[in-house]
């Protein structure tokens, strides 16, 4: 697969949320990056902020850069299964207090439902959301700079998310699928080996997605504290506030999960967002506008990062195919869209990911 580091991340019709990565997802990798030999000063270079910045937790990181590095990591050839190499080694500190709480949560399902209403704290782009059916719940972890590194930075954090609820449960098994969003990025026996259970590549098109049936996910934790657990909680909505302060918002986070469920099942209206956040329409663009975005802008980027994945999935995927696929009228559409959410053409950055003897 080709490198990516050439196509442009502005997003010209995005809103302003901040597009920031929280540092204590970071120091994993910059923790491997020293062992590897790379001074503090050449990583700082690489991710774009002062060398002071890398020896806290409250930093934060341009959204792109910690994808940027980890394909620069991957090429030093250190291991062959980068991501769950750092995840192994990594403590929990590295979900920045959110451990905190989901690790004293009652049962895992609170443990996973607090991840899941707090990641957006770590990266105000991680669109979380879950899939109910009558036995199973699939927590889905989308996020738009996948496309960068073959999803691996976002593969560590779902890593890790397993470490701790398989320390919840007791037991190493309790997985009953997981699915992540791109082509491996190391021996598919490793990856069965540390989730201890089946595991695909690339079924949902940039989303990493860790499946429970419900008796699990109702399954005592063994570490559960309901006084450390409020703690635990109170500190979160500490770190909430923190966030607002700084340009984050928690209604944007609401909103761009309920876009990226309502894409996710083929469904790019107004009113299909509104129905995942149990609002009326008027109710949810009145949000949208207060977040300083419009609904329709916020799903047409969403698609087109969607978009994205597909073609680092398959740079040979048809014009045709996306554009059926997004539900766009036809191919012009398609195209004017992907320009005006990602600055670049469709052919610029579908080049980017064919290998030179492709292109």
């Amino acid at each position: 697969m080709g490198s990516a580091h050439e196509v442009s991340t502005s997003r010209p019709g995005s809103s302003q949320q901040p597009n920031k990565t929280a540092m204590s997802t970071v120091r994993a990798v910059v923790a491997f990056a020293e062992r590897c030999g790379l001074s503090l000063e050449e990583i700082a270079e690489e991710l774009g902020v002062r060398v002071r910045t890398l020896h806290g937790f409250d930093g934060m990181v341009p959204d792109d850069r910690p994808a940027r590095f980890m394909k620069r990591l991957e090429a030093s050839g250190k291991d062959p299964a980068l991501t769950l190499h750092i995840a192994e080694r990594t403590p929990f500190s590295y979900f920045g207090g959110i451990e905190r709480a989901a690790y004293y949560a009652p049962t895992v399902r609170a443990a996973m439902d607090t991840f899941l209403d707090f990641a957006w704290i770590l990266s105000a782009r991680l669109g979380s959301f879950v899939d109910e059916s009558e036995s199973y719940v699939a927590y889905h972890f989308p996020h738009p700079m996948g496309h960068l590194d073959n999803g691996m930075f976002r593969e560590i954090a779902v890593a890790m998310f397993w470490k701790l609820i398989r320390e919840s449960i007791g037991t190493k098994g309790g997985l009953a699928e997981i699915s992540l969003g791109y082509t491996p990025n190391g021996q598919i026996d490793r990856y069965r080996a540390y989730f201890d259970t089946r595991v695909t590549f690339g079924v949902f098109p940039g989303d990493h997605v860790l499946v429970f049936s419900k008796d699990v996910l109702e399954t005592a934790n063994v570490h559960a504290n309901p006084v450390l657990y409020r703690l635990g909680i109170r500190y979160l909505d500490e770190q909430v506030r923190l966030r607002n302060r700084q340009g984050f918002s928690t209604e944007h986070s609401s909103l761009r999960r309920a876009v990226g469920k309502a894409i996710r099942h083929g469904d790019y209206s107004v009113a299909g967002v509104a129905r995942n956040l149990d609002l009326s329409v008027r109710s949810a663009q009145r949000l949208a506008l207060g977040c300083g975005v419009t609904l329709r802008e916020m799903i047409g980027e969403n698609r087109i990062d969607l978009a994205k994945c597909m073609i680092a999935d398959d740079p040979d995927i048809s014009l045709g195919d996306l554009t059926e696929k997004l539900g766009y009228r036809d191919q012009s559409s398609f195209r004017r869209a992907f320009v005006r959410f990602s600055g670049v053409g469709v052919a610029n950055f579908r080049r980017a990911f064919r290998s030179p003897s492709d292109t």
